[in-house]
């Protein structure tokens, strides 16, 4: 029985190898009775790298010929016709690696070619002075196309003829509504019927120069930054509209606006996003289009919400830029009395000011020097208001001095009768909101146990 088996298998396993073996040879005679082609070979290769413009012409065996122009520009591609578009680098390169690799099953005898008054389409490859012109005649069956190249007819695999003649050339644009090759933003913008924001660079620190000037948190702002940098649309809805009314875009709702600058800091090209009314009825996507290019595109919602973030995020939610290492010297002058901390080494002390001149100084706790430091220089304001400071709830003026004894801010302090929230304004119009139960020490008796 067991030698039985043994044999069975061997059997199956001979029959296979077979198989195997007639199937390798068939396919091996098919091959080699196709005889293929290599379309631009010897002194016709097509270098890719080399071809600096493409003009791919459709219609003409429908009597509406439509041109599209590409461009090398650097390593870059960008469509110069019908209209200047920047394009994705990888279709570009698609394109041309088709065109160059390039094989046909079999050249076909001018006899048997396929009647047409006109070619679906005509790709030409200009580079080096040397051009080379393919037409596209007509699909063929089981995956084949029909190309003329120099008057010569060819059976070729499909590839090309999709992408040259029934692929829509809006696929081959890029979708990055902010290409990073633009350069390095200095100044952002936007304006909406609300009014502008403004944010500007400054080295490597941002500000908000509108509707306020005031120091900008530069983490949220670099996030922003790279939110403008890898921001796509989702997708292309119209070209060249005559009439921008149906989109929302001939007054927009919104416009994001993006200057960039050379290495060198001077500003060189501006970028901008016009944002335009909901695609439809409970749709939280929008029409947008970038200024210059007459293209409607589609905007997520997120992706809109991510460019456009509430303004009060954008600023720096500490009440002073001065740093608690930098501090060498702190008065706190409130309705009834003045006092002055300064620090000796590791410690501090405070004493009371009559008159501009300062008392007998005590040794201070630290902690609550540290405290009123941490208040002022390091805690994150959780809300943020525009409405200018309330003087009616003013409770004391802060003011810090360096090591140089030259004043490094002033902060003046309110707390809300009610609510006991804590504002912190250092005259920059933007008041910073914390919670009543943050430690804000300000009287003598809160330094010294008293």
């Amino acid at each position: 029985m067991r030698i039985f088996r043994t044999m069975l298998v061997w059997t199956i396993a001979a029959a296979a190898a077979g198989g195997w073996w007639f199937l390798r040879g068939a396919t091996s005679v098919t091959f080699a009775d196709h005889n293929a082609i290599a379309v631009f070979a010897g002194p016709k290769a097509i270098d890719p790298e080399r071809i600096t413009s493409l003009r791919l012409e459709r219609g003409a065996d429908r009597g509406a010929s439509r041109a599209f122009v590409l461009k090398r520009q650097g390593e870059t591609w960008m469509q110069v016709e019908p209209f200047p578009a920047e394009l994705d680098g990888y279709s570009a390169r698609q394109l041309l690696s088709q065109a160059a690799s390039l094989v046909a099953v079999r050249e076909i005898p001018d006899a048997d070619g396929p009647e047409s008054a006109a070619p679906a389409a005509v790709l030409t490859l200009d580079g080096d002075g040397v051009q080379h012109r393919i037409e596209f005649l007509r699909r063929g069956v089981a995956g084949r196309a029909w190309l003329q190249v120099d008057g010569k007819r060819y059976v070729t695999e499909s590839s090309l003829y999709e992408r040259a003649v029934e692929m829509d050339p809006k696929e081959w644009r890029s979708r990055s509504l902010f290409p990073e090759s633009l350069g390095r933003i200095e100044r952002i913008r936007r304006i909406s019927r609300e009014g502008t924001i403004q944010l500007e660079r400054s080295g490597e620190r941002w500000s908000m120069v509108s509707p306020i000037r005031t120091r900008a948190d530069r983490a949220r702002v670099e996030e922003l930054v790279a939110a403008i940098g890898k921001s796509r649309s989702d997708g292309f809805i119209f070209d060249q509209p005559t009439n921008l009314e149906p989109f929302g875009l001939a007054a927009p709702i919104r416009t994001l606006a993006v200057d960039y600058a050379t290495s060198a800091g001077g500003t060189t090209t501006t970028r901008t996003l016009l944002i335009g009314a909901p695609l439809g009825v409970g749709s939280d996507d929008c029409y947008a289009m970038i200024e210059g290019i007459p293209t409607v595109v589609r905007l997520s919602g997120q992706t809109r919400d991510v460019l456009l973030p509430p303004d009060a995020l954008l600023v720096d939610p500490t009440a002073t830029s001065a740093r608690p290492a930098d501090v060498k010297r702190i008065e706190i002058r409130t309705k009834d009395a003045s006092l002055e901390l300064v620090r000796s080494l590791d410690q501090w002390t405070v004493a009371p000011i009559d008159g501009g001149v300062a008392g007998a100084a005590l040794v201070a706790q630290t902690p609550a020097v540290e405290a009123l430091l941490s208040a002022l220089c390091v805690a994150r304001a959780p809300e943020m208001s525009f409405a200018g400071f309330p003087k009616d709830l003013e409770v004391a003026t802060v003011l810090l001095f360096g090591f140089d004894g030259k004043p490094l801010d002033i902060v003046r302090v309110a707390r809300d009768t009610k609510s006991s929230r804590w504002g912190f304004d250092n005259g920059e119009g933007a008041l910073r909101v914390h919670p009543a139960a943050m430690d804000v020490p300000l009287g003598l008796a809160a330094f010294t146990g008293g």
